[in-house]
């Protein structure tokens, strides 16, 4: 039984059902046991997609875990671009059941294509607290919590988790210590606490498990990686993640795999939703992403050395 967990708020039911979808749609041999935290119960309406999602397979348990609105919850920094969803899997040893001992996250705006999960799911932490995957490196962003360019930070949205070793060294209260007392700090908020707190226990998965979308726009050595590994990633990622504001279900953007993520979109309970922003006020961003999109597949040292140089920044 593989174990999955995501933490979301009530805006993004949809999304994490193509998410689910596109796991278990991949991994029909394998069974999971699938949790899902949130701000509250989902409408009828979405209780029931999300049920047919996993009917469809018959592979998957779901159970939704309401958040308990704690006074440890409300005092955590936040700002107008960050709901206080994001830091509920720091609480998640309070909801998971005490008999699992290991569970992978994943945020909602993931696309699984990978038909070896149990391959990642199996991968050996030892004491260590979880298993993640490099973020490039920004000045901006890291210099303010300490990590140089050379240091290991990880991004937190494919984590296999070692609840064990959470639970022995109770880690929930150095989380939340930490936060509060860093709150002034913390450019990338939640996964900066994860970062920092765990910094020195966490096994580099590599980035074929959370390939994100722009990454089609690197040039190879600056992820670390040779040509081959870049083209393999890149033409065969095992997990997609559409990092930033650059949304798949966005009529207006078009981030790489885009069409991969509408396919299994296609599928699902929600195939006839259509985007919010579809409109003729988005047309010029929408042509002028798509051109974007693929002169950074195709030629990436043209097209993305601006973009780069100001991730960087």
């Amino acid at each position: 039984m593989i174990n999955i967990l995501f933490c979301i708020d009530l805006s993004y039911w949809q999304y994490v059902g193509i998410t689910l979808s596109s796991l278990l749609r991949a991994n029909p041999r394998d069974q999971f046991q699938v949790f899902i935290i949130a701000t509250a119960n989902p409408s009828p309406d979405e209780a029931e997609k999300l049920a047919a999602v996993t009917r469809a397979t018959g592979n998957a348990t779901l159970e939704v875990i309401p958040v308990k609105n704690t006074p440890a919850l409300q005092e955590l920094p936040l700002n107008e671009h960050l709901s206080v969803a994001a830091y509920y899997r720091l609480f998640m040893l309070e909801y998971l059941p005490a008999t699992i001992d290991r569970v992978l996250y994943l945020d909602g705006d993931l696309l699984i294509r990978s038909t070896l999960i149990r391959q990642l799911w199996e991968t050996s932490l030892g004491n260590n607290y979880l298993g993640a995957v490099m973020e490039p490196y920004s000045a901006r962003t890291r210099e303010p919590i300490g990590f140089g360019p050379d240091d290991f930070y990880f991004n937190s949205g494919v984590m296999l988790i070692n609840l064990h070793q959470w639970r022995t060294d109770a880690v929930t209260p150095k989380l939340l210590a930490f936060a509060a007392a860093n709150s002034t700090r913390l450019p990338g908020h939640d996964q900066d606490v994860l970062n920092c707190v765990f910094r020195g226990r966490v096994v580099n998965l590599g980035l074929r498990w959370n390939w994100q979308a722009v990454f089609p726009r690197w040039l190879p050595q600056e992820l670390g990686l040779s040509k081959e590994e870049f083209e393999h990633c890149k033409r065969s990622p095992e997990i997609i993640h559409f990092t930033g504001y650059l949304k798949p279900w966005f009529w207006r953007y078009h981030p790489h795999y885009k069409d991969l993520y509408l396919q299994v979109k296609r599928r699902t309970p929600w195939a006839a939703i259509k985007p919010s922003d579809i409109g003729p006020k988005h047309l010029p961003i929408k042509l002028r992403r798509h051109a974007q999109q693929i002169l950074e597949w195709n030629f990436p040292a043209l097209a993305g050395s601006y973009l780069r140089s100001r991730t960087k920044s």
